[in-house]
């Protein structure tokens, strides 16, 4: 699973849309599993951290995109981790 999470410059979480695309350019961000689904309804969810998963071992581009439309983006290689934590910051 890829754990998103974004911030602004002073580190304060934000609430953006997050994007992330495979090598291919195909989204594959509304990925998840059943136990992921009850997990986030059991636990609630939460802005601060995204999860999107599970992805296979490869590259992926993450775009996270504010309300007011800024934006930024970041390329991760997974590698079969477990989970990986990204952070990405929006000025």
């Amino acid at each position: 699973d890829l754990l998103v999470r974004v911030v602004d410059r002073t580190g304060a979480d934000l609430k953006a849309r997050v994007r992330v695309q495979d090598e291919r350019g195909f989204d594959v961000s509304s990925m998840m599993t059943m136990e992921d689904v009850l997990q986030n309804f059991g636990e609630g969810f939460s802005s601060k951290e995204q999860r999107i998963g599970p992805l296979s071992p490869g590259r992926y581009r993450v775009t996270a995109t504010l309300e007011d439309g800024r934006s930024t983006d970041k390329r991760v290689s997974l590698t079969g981790q477990t989970e990986r934590r990204v952070t990405l910051g929006i000025r």
